[in-house]
């Protein structure tokens, strides 16, 4: 039995009255009230003679204290993961010190780096996944979860030259691309998805995945010069790029999904395949050489050309003028790189990949401040430049 709105409004007054003002938590409560309420009322009791057999039992202080222990286990979880975050950034600054310095110990710093952050997800992930109480919720989160952590160790395999890379990474990539639709659609439902676990922790979470990929950045960027100014070895370098290009555009969708962008998504179905299709394009390339070089370059070209628009050009109501140059600029590097890397144009490298040019994109990078979609986009650019850098037949 549907319940009317004065009897809905008596539940919001009676959570208020507990005290419940922790989102995620306060919607799963009232989800339980009102079907433990539908039930009763479906087997013939009045809402009156429902609402006290549910409510008398409860002591006063019965969902305060449900609140205060999970806020606890959350703020105890989130204090360990920035702890590793930190522990993360310091080892990424130890690393590129070594580099430098040709102090032997390089690969095993960035990989101890690279294991903090997967513990570090660890830890935020089981908070949202402990308190959840849907059961096909948690199974999804679980197997998403499980794809992510085998994406970041095939990655793993890859820093430490491990076999069976190829094979993790494969599999994790189909298991996310099977498994993104359904949590795009479950997200976007939701009017309201400051109530959903999932992005609650990820908000907690931004600042410090912030630092971390402006840092990793700078260190790409540093010992990409570096190695092109005194020959050294551009590994490291590259490896802070895709470290930048993997945690930037899992943010990237994540942020996707917080109210002031999952609303207009939410209003338009064509939106939701959209983002779904930018996820496939955005990941297959990872796959490596399993996918045509030419297939790869295309994807990566529609990856920024698309989601350009939106970051950009759709949802940028702060920044209209910067967020339109930002779009043209990106699209004329992007065009230019494509067309190289395909062979349709002359050497036109020299024209795309030197330090003016990077110099405008961090200028760019650093007016876009105030929109964090926009500067995730932007650290993505400016990290595939610095992988792609020196193209061939680029000049210094």
């Amino acid at each position: 039995m549907q319940l009317s709105q004065s009897q809905q409004k008596r539940i919001q007054k009676y959570l208020d009255q507990q005290g419940l003002n922790f989102q995620p938590l306060r919607a799963e409560i009232e989800d339980h009230l009102l079907s433990d309420l539908e039930q009763r009322m479906d087997s013939g009791a009045s809402f009156d003679e429902a609402w006290v057999a549910i409510t008398q039992p409860l002591a006063e202080t019965h969902f305060s204290s449900i609140q205060y222990q999970t806020m606890e286990t959350i703020k105890k979880r989130l204090s360990i993961s920035n702890f590793l975050i930190n522990i993360s950034i310091g080892l990424l600054l130890v690393a590129s010190l070594f580099k430098l310095l040709h102090f032997p110990g390089t690969t095993w710093l960035v990989l101890s780096s690279l294991l903090s952050l997967g513990i570090s997800f660890l830890a935020t992930s089981l908070s949202g996944i402990r308190r959840n109480t849907d059961k096909k919720r948690v199974g999804l989160m679980i197997v998403v979860l499980a794809a992510l952590l085998l994406f970041w160790i095939s990655w793993l395999f890859a820093v430490i030259q491990l076999p069976g890379m190829v094979p993790l990474r494969t599999l994790s990539i189909f298991l996310l691309l099977m498994l993104f639709p359904f949590l795009q659609q479950l997200i976007s439902q939701k009017e309201d998805t400051s109530r959903e676990m999932i992005v609650y922790l990820h908000e907690k979470a931004t600042a410090g995945i912030n630092r971390l990929i402006l840092l990793a950045l700078a260190l790409a960027t540093l010992l990409k010069l570096f190695s092109i100014s005194m020959n050294y070895p551009p590994q490291v370098s590259a490896v802070f790029a895709i470290m930048v290009l993997i945690i930037a555009g899992f943010h990237l969708f994540a942020s996707t999904w917080h109210n002031q962008y999952n609303g207009d998504v939410r209003q338009h179905t064509w939106l939701k395949i959209f983002m779904i299709g930018l996820f496939v394009i955005y990941f297959v390339p990872a796959l490596g050489s399993v996918v045509p070089l030419e297939v790869r370059a295309m994807m990566v070209y529609l990856f920024y050309l698309g989601m350009g628009y939106l970051v950009f050009l759709r949802w940028n109501l702060v920044q209209p003028s910067l967020g339109t140059l930002s779009y043209i600029l990106i699209s004329i590097f992007l065009t230019g790189w494509l067309f190289q890397t395909l062979g349709w144009m002359g050497h036109i490298a020299g024209a795309l990949f030197n330090l003016p040019v990077l110099l405008i994109m961090v200028i760019f990078l650093m007016l876009s401040q105030k929109n964090s979609l926009q500067r995730l986009l932007w650290c993505m650019v400016v990290a595939h430049f610095l992988f792609e850098y020196p193209f061939p037949h680029s000049l210094w």
